[in-house]
């Protein structure tokens, strides 16, 4: 339609009479001229899989963030003391918060960042970046018949074990077992590294593999 409009008015001006506002209907059609062509980049971008581009271009406008709280309370009929001599019964905490941010960085390439506010059983906070890795999936060379496959880059929580690739409002009960934390420690393994997944499936079944390799 804008393509139309704009002969219509070239024409018009050339086949009718002069008129004093030739200069104003040549704006026009240089302003409608450059919308066809923003339009025109803007599917290009969308049939090549790159998603809607901002005049800005700026990663903001695909920002995702996830605000995520956790707490604890507890009530004793004795006190309890931590290592340090500090009372810790009988009080209601906010245990932990996570802010998750993650946004896309071309086709198939993700950037995440989880930063963390955590409390120990005195309300002391202490606030850190917890994650931070790019992540790759979706990509041609990562496809194939009955296989995917996902990479990551940088900071990250390892799949080692069931408990480990859980946080702490994702847990089953209200905190890990010592045994976790005493070889693991409070927050899990999380390290620098790289880690790539493999994931097999069966089309005729509801079966699926996943091979973990990590190197952190």
């Amino acid at each position: 339609m804008l393509d139309l409009l704009c002969f219509l008015l070239v024409q018009g001006t050339a086949d009718g009479p002069a008129s004093p506002d030739r200069g104003a209907l040549q704006s026009k059609v240089s302003a409608y001229e450059k919308q066809i062509e923003a339009l025109e980049n803007r599917l290009s971008a969308l049939e090549e899989g790159q998603g809607p581009q901002s005049s800005s271009g700026s990663w903001l406008d695909f920002l995702s963030v996830t605000v995520q709280a956790n707490g604890v309370g507890s009530k004793d009929d004795h006190p309890r003391l931590d290592d340090e001599g500090r009372e810790i019964d009988d009080r209601i905490r906010l245990r932990q918060v996570d802010v998750d941010l993650g946004a896309p960085l071309g086709p198939g390439i993700e950037a995440f960042v989880i930063a963390s506010l955590r409390s120990d059983p005195v309300s002391d906070y202490e606030a850190r970046i917890q994650e931070g890795f790019v992540s790759l999936e979706e990509l041609e060379w990562l496809q194939g018949d009955g296989w995917s496959g996902r990479v990551r880059l940088g900071r990250f929580r390892s799949s080692f074990g069931r408990l480990n690739r859980v946080r702490q409002f994702q847990l089953p009960q209200a905190s890990r077992p010592l045994a976790f934390e005493t070889f693991l420690g409070q927050e899990g393994l999380i390290q620098n590294g790289v880690a790539a997944q493999l994931r097999i499936e069966d089309p005729s079944s509801d079966h699926r593999i996943a091979i973990n390799l990590e190197a952190i």
